[in-house]
């Protein structure tokens, strides 16, 4: 702990600035509302082996992740199948999204707590065996889609004596518009 009265000021000047970084400012930048979570905690299953499984779905519609989950062979998706039902259940019920407009927009699985075993070996050695633990969370966005309406365009066909056909480009009938969908 610092002892003179210079360095303590320079030391509170440091931890406000730590603060003021991390608290909400008015001006940041205001993340959607429609962002359904979930987080699975403390699944006995290393994360190597369930972010195999996180990868094959991530960016996919939510249901057709979970069919693919449902058809795949690794147990390591029964976790991620129980994280993103959960998060679809949070984002029909809570933000009333639709579950065939939702996307998974993010699955992150990071490792969690290590409990240390002993295998004992040969001439009174142990070696370790590491049970590990892995959390999953899941961040589900409804999708929203950009539709150009089709616009029919005809083409005038003029015939003259010196050339067989001649086809002259027509103006569209209506201007393109962009709706976007929710």
């Amino acid at each position: 702990m610092p002892t003179s009265p210079k360095t303590r000021a320079v030391v509170k000047k440091v931890a406000a600035k730590k603060r003021a970084t991390t608290v909400n400012r008015p001006n940041a930048k205001k993340v959607s509302a429609k962002r359904a979570e979930a987080h699975i905690r403390y699944i006995h299953m290393a994360p190597q082996k369930v972010q195999r499984v996180a990868a094959l779905v991530h960016g996919l519609p939510v249901l057709e992740a979970e069919a693919l989950l449902a058809t795949l062979p690794k147990r390591a998706g029964i976790p991620v199948t129980k994280a993103l039902r959960s998060a679809r259940s949070n984002a029909t019920h809570n933000y009333q999204m639709d579950a065939k407009k939702t996307v998974i927009e993010m699955i992150r699985v990071n490792e969690s707590m290590t409990l240390p075993r002993i295998m004992p070996r040969a001439q009174g050695r142990a070696y370790r065996i590491r049970k590990r633990f892995s959390h999953i969370d899941v961040v589900l966005v409804q999708k929203i889609e950009t539709v150009k309406k089709k616009v029919a365009v005809t083409a005038k066909a003029t015939v003259t004596k010196d050339t067989p056909v001649k086809v002259e480009p027509a103006k569209p009938k209506s201007v393109i518009r962009e709706t976007k969908m929710k």
